[in-house]
């Protein structure tokens, strides 16, 4: 009888160890496989939490973006129309008079500045008063008038009744003009434009020189 030799005598075996052992080799390789479907499984998982996370951020920022450009586009239209509006004020000649409200402070400071002392006295309720506060007291010129020659000060009557009784004021507006001696020297009512207060203020101004320069010469 021929014998086995060498390494085929020590691997080979009967039929049912064969069988055995390729049934282990199969399990273990399939096994195997399982792991390393598992790893890949797991490791796409991550990745798509990771893409779907980014995902999410970009929207995110997408919106905040959006309201930041609409909110900075508001900004810009709301300063376009403050800066429109400012223009066409200027172009019709309005500016601001800085009235006092306080005919006592304001009588002192006619007093420090030796101007004469314009009061504007109105009433609730009066269209006429409010229309020349609007237009004749926002002139530019008129503006000019009174900051350069008089201290002005604007009163409701509820505020003041006792004064208005004492001026023996009836209808309103009325615009009052007292010298720093305390003599009423002109007394307007009713609206009056730009180029009618105009006149009456130049009129008071020349009136006043004449009395200081009568003054001085005697």
């Amino acid at each position: 009888m021929c014998r086995k030799i060498g390494i085929l005598a020590q691997t080979t075996g009967t039929s049912d160890d064969k069988d055995v052992w390729v049934g282990q080799y199969a399990l273990r390789r399939t096994r195997s496989r399982e792991k390393f479907l598992s790893g890949r499984g797991d490791a796409e998982s991550t990745h798509r939490g990771a893409d779907e996370d980014g995902d999410s951020d970009s929207r995110v920022a997408d919106v905040v973006n959006k309201q930041i450009r609409n909110y900075l586009s508001v900004v810009v239209v709301l300063l376009a129309v403050a800066a429109t509006a400012h223009a066409a004020d200027r172009s019709r000649g309005r500016h601001k008079l800085n009235w006092d409200q306080d005919v006592r402070q304001a009588w002192k400071s006619a007093h420090t500045a030796d101007r004469p002392l314009l009061m504007f006295l109105t009433m609730d309720g009066c269209l006429y008063c409010q229309k020349m506060k609007k237009t004749t007291l926002q002139d530019r010129h008129v503006v000019n008038d009174l900051q350069s020659q008089f201290v002005s000060v604007a009163l409701n009557i509820k505020d003041a009744p006792d004064l208005v009784e004492q001026l023996k004021v009836k209808s309103f507006p009325t615009t009052v003009i007292i010298q720093t001696n305390g003599d009423v020297i002109e007394s307007i009512s009713g609206y009056q434009t730009p180029s009618q207060l105009r006149q009456r203020l130049h009129a008071t101004l020349r009136q006043v020189a004449r009395e200081r320069n009568d003054t001085v010469s005697r």
